[in-house]
């Protein structure tokens, strides 16, 4: 008898113990109850024969034993948490001002890199033009074959070499290349100052050794034209000048975003074109092909999203677009920039955002006399009304659906 009652107080000893340890080391505790404590035989609940159960008298004194021991715990707790809450606060103020620092002395750099960015640009451009002064300040011009004698050739025929012959027709191109007759040239630039829808026969007529001297003087998407014939590394031209009538004095397309004008041109025979126009007081960047291919999808953008909408609001000059529908404007070119760099293949130039429509209004305003046209359609805006053609036929929205609009508008297309 007197075993079994000191077996079970130094159960109870134990028990006290390790509830006193598990609070100390901040773990639950298990309290113990009444079932707990009893002595079991072979796993009966039924006290083994003699023993005598802890008293409820014991068991509460055991109770508020352990409910003292873990209110200081939970007070010792208490104090833990408020301490390790004031570090973390302490420790998320200083990171925060950290981040504070670090973001403002990010802004400070990338405001110097966009100012680096425009001295760059700025430095660039002064550099072509430097180089471009020195490859064509002592050249002397290449007597030049002149084809078309509308504004353009005639201003090339009558300011350019005395060499130069012009002609007028795909029959006088053929003999004029075949026999030179008067003494003319037979090497050198061949200019073809004529419509988009004219190249064709003009290409057919040349003799393939002189086909390397063809110069493309037309704007619009000249790529799968140029392409088809091989033709893609021959000179090309980006004409920004206007002449409004025979015999006039062109005007440049010179504005405060681009002060040194944005006629441009590639190629073989670039100085010598460059050279030309310098002899009229126009301007001409040589460009690589590269930067003369963002140069002409801007102009291909330009062109028919001007005059469109000002043909569609019945203005005759372009110019009168930009006071009320430049928006309608940006918003037509928005969906062909688009279309434009979607076709883009990887690894190919591609347009971006950065002052394109300013610089185009800017340009829009500069020649705002000029008449409003929508024509060579396969060469301007037809290559995009393919696209948007051909995603209809698929079941796909049309990427256009304001350029579409338009044209239909117009009457350009069905």
């Amino acid at each position: 008898m007197v075993k079994v009652v000191v077996g079970i107080e130094s159960m109870l000893m134990i028990r006290l113990a390790t509830v006193a340890l598990l609070l100390s080391s901040g773990t639950q505790a298990f309290l113990p109850t009444p079932s707990s404590i009893l002595l079991r035989s072979g796993g009966s609940r039924s006290f083994v024969k003699g023993q005598r159960p802890v008293t409820p008298k014991a068991f509460t004194a055991l109770r508020c034993i352990g409910s003292e021991t873990s209110t200081k715990k939970d007070e010792s707790m208490t104090s833990k948490l408020e301490s390790s809450l004031d570090e973390l606060n302490t420790l998320y103020a200083s990171i925060s001002s950290e981040i504070e620092l670090k973001e403002s002395e990010l802004k400070k750099l990338k405001d110097s890199k966009a100012v680096l960015e425009e001295k760059i640009e700025k430095v660039s451009n002064a550099l072509e033009l430097a180089r471009n002064e020195e490859s064509t300040r002592d050249m002397e011009l290449s007597p030049a074959v002149i084809v078309g004698d509308g504004r353009v050739g005639h201003m090339m025929k009558n300011r350019g070499d005395p060499g130069d012959a012009m002609v007028r027709s795909t029959s006088e191109l053929r003999f004029q290349l075949k026999e030179a007759p008067g003494g003319g040239p037979k090497s050198g630039p061949i200019y073809l100052c004529v419509p988009n829808s004219a190249l064709k026969e003009l290409v057919e007529a040349c003799p393939p050794e002189r086909r390397q001297d063809l110069v493309f003087m037309g704007s619009g998407n000249l790529g799968p034209f140029l392409k088809q014939f091989g033709l893609e590394g021959n000179t090309q031209a980006l004409i920004y000048f206007v002449i409004d009538k025979l015999g006039h004095d062109p005007v440049d397309g010179k504005t405060s975003l681009d002060p040194d004008g944005l006629t441009a041109v590639t190629g073989k025979w670039s100085g010598d074109l460059a050279k030309r126009l310098k002899m009229v007081n126009l301007s001409c960047r040589i460009m690589d092909s590269n930067k003369f291919e963002i140069s002409r999808l801007e102009r291909l953008v330009w062109t028919c999203a001007t005059h469109l909408v000002a043909k569609a609001n019945k203005f005759t000059k372009v110019g009168q677009v930009v006071e009320s529908h430049w928006s309608e404007v940006e918003e037509v070119m928005h969906e062909l920039v688009r279309v434009l760099n979607e076709q883009a293949v990887s690894g190919s130039v591609q347009l971006e955002a950065s002052q394109f429509y300013e610089r185009m209004k800017e340009y829009t305003l500069s020649i705002g006399h000029f008449n409003t046209v929508v024509k060579d359609l396969e060469f301007r805006n037809g290559y995009f009304y393919k696209i948007s053609q051909e995603r209809l036929a698929k079941g796909l929205p049309d990427p256009c659906p304001m350029h579409t609009k338009l044209l239909k508008k117009v009457k350009a297309v069905k």
